[in-house]
């Protein structure tokens, strides 16, 4: 997807964002007209869960759009819930929304020549889960300070724990591993959104340091992630690795 949109766009504009609607092929069925947001930022495509016609309808819609923005900001964390109901989201988790108005055309997106009239807008908000509920994410998160004893002193400690989000976060990681040595192993990545039995802890650690580098392209240097994943080996294990950026690089802590 990042290679496609890089295409279409290849000098977006930062902050930028597109609605895309494409074919998904997901555990053997093919998902037709699926309609996501990617945002352009800082060099990269962040995509955000798009709303279908179908969910829309179940809260209480008669089109592919709120009526505004208050109503939208008032449903959206109700339909996370519902949707996430059975995927038991960890405290933290953030994810993005792209969701739909009819508004004034002030930008004159359908190229009418008028600023005046109506249209379809689309928006992104992200909510971040805080262990019961979704509520919105203002990008300020009050956080008790936590430290850390490096064998002198007790330091704060500024370690990010993260839970890769399946199945995006690994289909990234796919995308990127395109050397011989893993071409047997990137298929279980986007198919299934977990690692397997098949993946040494070397190849393992560099998916991940690689998916870091994604995630988090500005860390300053000694920047800690704790990062929490999926191994399939009979049956889904939850696995933590910690990293600290060193020179550069991401390395395991």
């Amino acid at each position: 997807m990042t290679q496609l949109l890089n295409y279409l766009y290849p000098s977006a504009a930062n902050r930028v964002l597109v609605s895309l609607t494409y074919d998904k092929y997901d555990s053997g069925v093919t998902l037709r007209g699926v309609e996501d947001g990617f945002i352009y930022s800082n060099g990269a495509w962040e995509k955000s869960m798009g709303i279908t016609l179908a969910e829309y309808a179940a809260m209480g819609e008669s089109r592919a759009q709120f009526s505004s923005k208050d109503e939208a900001l008032v449903k959206i964390p109700v339909f996370l819930k519902n949707k996430f109901a059975y995927e038991a989201p960890v405290a933290g988790n953030i994810q993005g929304v792209m969701y739909k108005l009819y508004v004034t055309d002030t930008q004159d997106v359908d190229g009418d020549g008028s600023v005046t009239d109506k249209t379809v807008y689309s928006y992104v908000v992200f909510y971040i889960y805080d262990g019961m509920n979704w509520i919105k994410y203002e990008n300020t998160i009050n956080e008790t300070i936590q430290f850390g004893h490096d064998g002198t002193s007790w330091v704060p400690d500024n370690t990010i724990k993260y839970t890769l989000i399946r199945k995006d976060d690994y289909a990234y990681m796919a995308s990127q591993l395109t050397g011989a040595e893993y071409t047997g192993l990137v298929g279980n990545l986007a198919t299934y959104g977990d690692f397997d039995y098949n993946w040494t802890k070397t190849q393992i650690y560099f998916a991940l340091a690689l998916f870091l580098e994604h995630l988090d392209p500005n860390a300053a240097e000694g920047q800690k992630y704790t990062l929490t994943y999926v191994i399939y080996d009979n049956g889904e294990n939850d696995y933590q690795t910690s990293f600290i950026k060193t020179g550069g690089v991401w390395v395991v802590n």
